[in-house]
């Protein structure tokens, strides 16, 4: 996966790989059995992309990698061979669904159809009039809205987001303006750049494993260049208030004050965690979250 990031950030992020804010002895406690073998696969490489006067950040891993592509026609070209690979499968499987009855619906539907229909029960339940911001409520709103804005396609994580952030709304989750969102374990960033773009005024503060950040900074940087944000091993000299995005590694934790955070989330990284740097995280919402703050936590697979 390729990201076009400035050549100033790519800079600043080779300055954080070679700082002791990346070294695992800093969070080795925050690494499960499961991210103790992902880190091993993840490789990193900063060049020059010679389509533009930019570099070009160059990431591969197995895990927590869920980047949307490009909406451009090399790119398209380039996930033509995914995409019937992905077909074939979907096929077998509405094929397995035949039974003697007809065909039926299988419960894994495609994250698209999911959305839909979840927002087809929000409207039945009377919540969509509570989401007055504009979110798109189809997935072909959803398909069209986020490549006009961000120059990619949606994938299943950036359409789960989608969902995630209307529920949210729904139940009055979102900070007011200037409010602060705290999200542990980002990944590539695709929840936290549906928040910064319909909510431009929020910061949010994301903590994750420096192999990870790597990534989440440079999708959040192509995504909103003009954007500020502090790297791990730029804490004490960013001015922690101000900038749009602020990343920690999990030993950095006690920068965030107290009672300042609106909103707090987690999103499929628990999971992958052993029960004590759980219960360190919950004792962290706990902290920082704001009287009448909300948290989600999301962790269910199936």
């Amino acid at each position: 996966m390729q990201l076009s990031i400035s050549e100033e950030l790519a800079s600043r992020i080779l300055r954080f790989q070679d700082s002791p804010q990346f070294s695992l002895e800093t969070a080795e406690d925050a690494y499960s059995p499961y991210w103790l073998h992902h880190r091993e696969q993840i490789r990193t490489s900063i060049g020059q992309d010679r389509r533009r006067d930019e570099a070009l950040l160059d990431v591969e891993g197995d895990s927590g990698f869920y980047v949307p592509r490009s909406s451009s026609t090399r790119d398209r070209l380039g996930g033509a061979r995914r995409f019937v690979s992905r077909l074939r499968s979907a096929t077998k499987s509405w094929a397995i669904q035949i039974s003697p009855e007809g065909p039926y619906e299988p419960i894994n539907v495609p994250f698209a159809r999911a959305f839909d229909i979840c927002q087809e029960h929000m409207e039945r339940q009377g919540h969509l009039d509570q989401t007055s911001i504009g979110l798109p409520a189809t997935s072909k709103g959803v398909a069209t809205e986020f490549t006009e804005w961000s120059g990619r396609v949606p994938n299943d994580h950036v359409m789960l987001a989608y969902h995630l952030l209307r529920l949210t709304c729904c139940f009055g989750g979102l900070p007011g303006p200037n409010g602060t969102v705290l999200e542990v374990g980002a990944g590539s960033g695709n929840l936290a750049s549906l928040i910064k773009h319909y909510f431009p005024a929020k910061r949010i503060v994301i903590v994750d494993l420096p192999e990870t950040i790597q990534l989440s900074v440079g999708y959040l940087g192509s995504v909103f260049p003009e954007a500020s944000c502090v790297l791990p091993n730029e804490v004490d000299s960013g001015d922690l208030d101000q900038c749009d995005f602020l990343f920690l590694t999990p030993d950095q934790i006690q920068f965030i004050p107290d009672e300042s955070v609106a909103l707090s989330i987690n999103m499929h990284s628990f999971q992958e965690m052993t029960a004590e740097p759980i219960a360190t995280y919950f004792e962290l919402f706990e902290r920082v979250l704001t009287r009448g703050g909300h948290s989600l936590v999301v962790n269910r697979v199936e």
